[in-house]
């Protein structure tokens, strides 16, 4: 009994997050980015095809919607490259 009264109890390890707990939130995390990507560059598309923004604009926005596609490893996701100058975003 003695034993217990002179070991000191360390409650901040108890308060730390486990390891599966920051992977979860990691993840969620991510999906959000993910989430947040699509909608951006669904948005830049709506604004190239009423001519606001250009061609290059479009296509930075397309590279970092593929890159957080391939950090979360979506099983959608398409790794193709952005299309070369010859514009696959061409307005009809």
């Amino acid at each position: 009994m003695k034993l217990w009264k002179n070991l000191k109890f360390n409650s901040s390890l108890y308060r730390r997050p486990l390891p599966f707990q920051i992977k979860i939130e990691e993840i969620v995390a991510l999906q959000r980015d993910l989430e947040i990507a699509e909608i951006d560059f669904d948005r830049y598309k709506e604004l190239f095809n009423k001519g606001v923004i250009s061609t290059r604009d479009l296509e930075n926005k397309e590279i970092g919607y593929l890159k957080i596609q391939r950090e979360y490893g979506d099983p959608g996701t398409t790794t193709e490259p952005v299309a070369p100058r010859t514009n696959k975003y061409s307005k009809p």
